[in-house]
């Protein structure tokens, strides 16, 4: 195996270990319910981040979008397939 390849597995596992699997919601939650669960998982992501890449997923419009956030960069994308978030991911620290 040559270098790159050894860095895209790694990059593949560090992605897939971060991006929650997505599961279909049970119950619809209450105004209040949501916002204690957004503001619980504010605080959880808060107190145990570091300097690794956040990535997560959300509906928009019935597309799914990936968003991922840098802390050492502070640099936030959007990106609306896995493969150009994959590709993304691959040349950032080549620019």
């Amino acid at each position: 195996m040559n270098g790159y390849t050894q860095y895209s597995n790694k990059q593949r596992a560090a992605l897939e270990a971060l991006v929650p699997e997505t599961r279909p919601a049970k119950t619809k939650e209450t105004g209040l319910a949501a916002a204690l669960k957004e503001a619980g998982q504010a605080a959880v992501n808060f107190l145990t981040s570091g300097n690794d890449l956040r990535i997560w997923t959300r509906q928009r419009n019935g597309h799914l979008i990936w968003h991922v956030y840098d802390p050492m960069t502070e640099q936030r994308q959007q990106f609306s397939s896995e493969a150009d978030l994959r590709s993304w991911l691959e040349t950032r620290y080549y620019e």
